[in-house]
Formats: structure tokens, sequence, C-alpha cells
């Protein structure tokens, strides 16, 4: 599936305003499918270990995306998924890449039920709104966690002027 696949979709699916889909499609839908499969939570487990259960969770994830698709908030429309193309995707997702360069390079591979590696561990404001004031503090006690990668924050400010996008106070931020 291209890029362009879902920007044609996203212009000419079902227009549904995102309070709509937020409130009244997406937890009526999620509410069906706990039923159906019968899923539940422990939260003295919160990595379930039971195979069965997480095969029901991805056929109800996989029935989800396919019934309900993908809101696009910039048009307010529904992008549609056919489940094909979510099973061609997930074959044709590469098993391995790498983040960083150099020494700081960390490559991240699937890990499957039971792997002994250690998983990838990514931390930070992941593009979240930061404070000048706290920028980098917040992004400094990231870095001092055993972590293998940091996802930085979006700043809202810069020297006390507000960033605005296509603005010269963006490159600078």
């Amino acid at each position: 599936m291209k890029l362009l696949d879902f920007y044609d979709r996203a212009l000419t699916g079902k227009r549904v305003t995102e309070q709509e889909f937020d409130i009244k499609i997406l937890p009526g839908k999620l509410s069906e499918l706990i039923k159906k499969y019968e899923i539940s939570y422990k939260p003295e487990e919160p990595v379930p270990q039971d195979l069965d259960m997480a095969k029901r969770v991805f056929d109800a994830a996989v029935e989800l995306l396919v019934e309900v698709g993908i809101h696009c908030k910039n048009t307010q429309s529904i992008i549609t998924i056919e489940e094909g193309e979510i099973h061609a995707a997930l074959r044709n997702a590469p098993s391995r890449f790498v983040i960083g360069e150099g020494t700081e390079a960390v490559e991240c591979r699937c890990r499957g039920i039971g792997d002994s590696r250690r998983p990838v561990i990514v931390g930070g404001a992941c593009g979240n709104p930061l404070s000048e004031e706290n920028y980098i503090d917040i992004l400094t006690s990231y870095a001092c966690e055993e972590i293998d990668g940091l996802h930085t924050g979006a700043l809202q400010s810069l020297f006390g002027r507000k960033i605005r996008a296509n603005e010269p106070i963006e490159l600078m931020a």
C-alpha cells in the first residue's frame, strides 16, 4: 500500500468529526469487541502470558481497524483499511532497523514470545509539547536513565517567542 493511497482515502472517506469518532464510534466498537473476543485485563499481570488471549486481542485489533478505520483529523474523514492490507503490511514490515549512528547506533530487532534478549528502550517526550523553561531538565532526566535512544519534545517557545510553522524561528528551534 502506498502513502498516496492513504491520502486519497482521507480525501474521499466518510466525513466524521473527531468528537463523533472519539466519543461514539470508537468506544462503541471497542466495547463490542471486548465482549465478542472475551478480552479481559488483570492488573496483577500487565503483560499477559496467555497466548490464546494474545491471539484474541490481535484478531479484535484487526477487526477494529477494518470496521472502524483510521480517523484523519485534518480531513475529518475515515481512512478505510482492508484486512488483506493489514496482513500484507505485517508480512512486509522490516524485522530489524538501526536508530542512531556510529558508536551511538542501536539495532532494533523483532522479538518473539519468551525472547531473552533485552528490548530496545527509547525514552523521552516523543514530540509532546515542552516549555522552554523545562526542556533541558526534562530531556536530561530521560538521558540519565538506562535507555537506548532519546525522543525529544516539541518546544513551544524559543527565547520567549512563540514558535510558529514556516517562520524563521522554527528553523532555530
